[in-house]
């Protein structure tokens, strides 16, 4: 079965493994709308008016920054002459759909507008911009590829590129905008300023040249508010903000501001926090653009503009039920069709492991976790709960090593903890009586670790090694040179190994350093990674492999896909590449960014010089399955793209995890004998 060549071709695997996520994805963001949990007002608007509408549109405009009157004094002073406060961004946390949200005035949290953010085409979409057109009136934008998205119905203007840098070229876009606004007619002119959101990407929050950008930033604002003529409008706002680090992306809360000066609005009010969308009722009431429809929060607008709401609709829609359509269900049979397809493919044919109690237990363990992840909170993991029982079914075999596991899954079952310094289940040492006991345990590990490559008969080498890897852990020279350097050596010294204890060696240095380099994750958690390692190097001795095997799966995906902000993060780009370049090409380096999740799980095999066996893989595919059942589950419960995005980012990430797990089996499985076939 499956025995043809182009069958049995992993670029086919690869292809079909994408193609179904990809359409998973596709097919439930089509066949779902996000419910509207934003009360509905319609409202009347002044189509007599004649006013101008000055924007500057701040890419990545920090609320914190905002409000910080030391950094920005002008934007303090100027906000007690207007409406401001927090401005609440698209769920998806990037510059497109934040600003088509804030331009079309619709916010629809799905599944597939963070893959939108790299590719869309320029097909008009209904917005501020289409409305201008219909109503004789004109519009520029002095701003380049999140626009593309509304078509063709305004008038574009940048600087003219030549040797000059993308920073030099943002900074005179303003120009552009405010000398259009002075000597021509148009009625709305939107400036798109990128360079805040690029230094914040390249250097973080805290450092001197961010205030430096900010202070200009600020000085714009200044002169945008100078040119403002007394019968038009000025509105200043961020598509986003930015965390600590200097990172926006789904599902991360990284709040907006924005400011509203104009003829009638009311001054010095303070706006509760408005969603992204209301920007365009704001903008439609400047310009006397008719609204029929406007699913905005009337009310708070209410505050500082003189709307006069109809009516107010219903504060939600109906409420979610159990899909009726049967084109859902059978397009969920459809995709257990295809996975199960995509994993005879994955094994070559051959037979599936037996379903005795423990692969029962193990599933149900999967369940649980899942369950306790959507139920109690997203931090929650069963990886220390498995460690445990895997040194349980060890001690008669090797009592030290079953008591090393278990303690080591017992540590781990301690991050546990409620009422944690954020708020969440997950408790992360930040006291130097936690750190230091912690470091010192997860530099043992890794001495262990490679010790056991390098052999116990040489000490010295595996400490020079384990010390080497720990200056780069600890970014003792954090640089992007120091790990651009350390991995081309780890590659180097692979290609020249003449045994094959230094290729294990050398390979398991290179997945160290690329996990440091592209995770970025807290120095702590490299730790636990020792720590996880150790553990799993210990099982896969002793233990039964099953539970091994749940281990390794459940682990490798929480420390670096649960335990992180976001796997959808990019930061290590920044480090190699101009913030603008990252920005404009993201899309392309999409692969880089996803492939850099499932490290991991490949520093586990070549850690302990083993292979994924087929029963392994299908007890990947389960827990890949898991999550898009889970998807799917809830959205033919009524669900909203919202409530099913957790699990479909998960169900994405894991995929990475199953292709990583096929490739490297695939090529142990091909490369032996088939006595030797695990």
């Amino acid at each position: 079965m499956f025995r043809h060549r182009l069958l049995r071709s992993r670029v086919l695997f690869t292809v079909i493994c994408g193609a179904t996520a990809i359409g998973c994805l596709s097919v439930a963001d089509s066949v779902n709308r996000p419910a509207d949990r934003v009360a509905r007002g319609l409202t009347g608007v002044d189509t007599t008016k004649r006013s101008r509408v000055l924007v500057l549109l701040i890419d990545g405009l920090r609320r914190e920054t905002a409000t910080d009157a030391q950094m920005m004094p002008i934007l303090a002073r100027l906000r007690a002459t207007g409406a401001s406060g927090e401005v609440d961004g698209a769920f998806e946390g990037f510059s497109i759909p934040s600003i088509r949200a804030a331009l079309s005035g619709k916010a629809e949290a799905q599944l597939m507008n963070a893959i939108e953010n790299f590719h869309f085409t320029a097909l008009p979409v209904e917005s501020v911009f289409l409305d201008l057109r219909r109503a004789g009136k004109s519009s520029l934008v002095v701003g380049v590829d999140p626009f593309v998205q509304f078509g063709s119905v305004f008038e574009t203007r940048l600087p003219v590129e030549g040797s000059a840098d993308q920073y030099t070229l943002d900074r005179e876009r303003p120009e552009i905008a405010l000398s259009a606004y002075a000597r021509e007619r148009f009625d709305l002119i939107i400036c798109h300023y990128e360079g805040g959101d690029w230094t914040g990407h390249e250097v973080g929050v805290r450092a001197p040249r961010y205030a430096a950008e900010y202070a200009f930033i600020d000085s714009l604002i200044g002169r945008f508010a100078a040119a403002r003529k007394p019968d038009d409008y000025l509105v200043v706002f961020g598509d986003h903000g930015q965390s600590e680090t200097g990172q926006h992306k789904t599902g991360l809360s990284v709040p907006t501001f924005g400011l509203f000066i104009g003829p009638d609005v009311t001054p010095g009010v303070v706006f509760r926090p408005l969603p992204i969308a209301n920007i365009r009722l704001i903008l439609s009431h400047a310009l006397g653009l008719e609204l029929h429809q406007a699913p905005y929060q009337v009310a708070e607008l209410s505050r500082f503009l003189p709307l006069a709401p109809t009516r107010e609709a219903a504060a939600a829609l109906a409420p979610p039920h159990a899909s009726r359509d049967l084109r859902d269900y059978a397009l969920f049979a459809l995709f257990l069709v295809a996975g199960t397809v995509i994993l005879m493919l994955a094994i070559d044919g051959g037979s599936m492991p037996a379903a005795t109690s423990v692969w029962w237990l193990i599933a149900a363990v999967f369940v649980a976790e899942l369950l306790a992840q959507r139920l109690i909170d997203a931090s929650w993991s069963a990886f220390p709960f498995l460690a445990v029982v895997a040194g349980a079914t060890m001690t008669r075999r090797h009592w030290r090593s079953a008591a090393a596991v278990m303690l080591i899954g017992a540590y781990f079952a301690t991050r546990f903890v409620y009422g944690a310094h954020d708020g969440g289940l997950l408790r992360v040492p930040l006291l130097g009586a936690e750190l230091a006991p912690l470091y010192a345990a997860g530099s043992v590990a890794k001495l262990f670790l490679v010790l056991t490559l390098t052999g116990w008969k040489r000490p010295v080498r595996a400490a020079v090694v384990t010390l080497a890897l720990s200056l780069v852990e600890f970014r003792v020279w954090d640089t992007p040179w120091v790990f651009l350097g350390a991995i081309a050596v780890a590659l180097a010294a692979y290609r020249l190994a003449r045994s094959d204890v230094d290729r294990a060696l050398a390979i398991a240095a290179f997945g160290y350093v690329v996990l440091y380099f592209t995770l970025r994750l807290p120095l702590f958690e490299y730790a636990w990674i020792d720590l996880f390692l150790a553990a799993v190097l210990l099982a896969r001795r002793h233990a039964d492999p099953r539970w091994t095997d749940a281990l390794v799966i459940s682990g490798a995906f929480t420390l670096t896909s649960v335990w992180l902000d976001g796997g959808l993060e990019w930061g290590f780009l920044y480090s190699v590449l101009p913030a603008d370049v990252v920005e404009f090409k993201v899309g392309w380096m999409l692969p880089m960014i996803l492939l850099k999740l499932p490290l991991l799980l490949l520093l586990n095999w070549w850690v302990t010089r083993t292979a994924p066996t087929r029963a392994f893989v299908a007890a990947m595919f389960a827990y890949t399955g898991l999550r898009f059942a889970a998807v799917w589950i809830v959205r033919l419960a009524g669900a909203s793209g919202e409530a099913m995005w957790p699990l479909a980012e998960q169900g994405t990430y894991l995929l990475t995890f199953a292709i990583a797990t096929v490739w490297v089996y695939r090529a142990r499985h091909t490369a032996q004998p088939p006595a030797a076939r695990a």
